[in-house]
């Protein structure tokens, strides 16, 4: 997850919210989980989950390739259990 757009990391390797340089606000995107077909866990935008879930169902190569260049900055290395929420919802 250190790529991960939204996420800063800490030195400790805790991650934060990250704040736009615009309006110096918290970036509030919905985030869900998967792993693809390798069975590595990412954390995704909600946005962009219809493109996810279309190359993440097929499984051939050139499909995997896209998973990677298009998702490898989602991918938490390492499992879900990883990540911490602070003030989690539920909706």
């Amino acid at each position: 997850m250190k790529n991960l757009k939204s996420f800063n990391e800490t030195s400790n390797g805790e991650y934060h919210k990250a704040l736009d340089s615009s309006s110096n606000k918290a970036i509030n995107d919905r985030f869900f989980f998967d792993q693809d077909e390798s069975s590595h866990w990412y954390m995704i935008p909600l946005s962009l989950k219809s493109r996810w879930l279309s190359l993440n169902s097929q499984n051939d190569d050139e499909s995997n390739d896209l998973v990677d260049s298009e998702f490898g900055e989602y991918r938490t290395n390492g499992g879900i259990t990883d990540i911490s929420f602070e003030n989690p919802q539920k909706f």
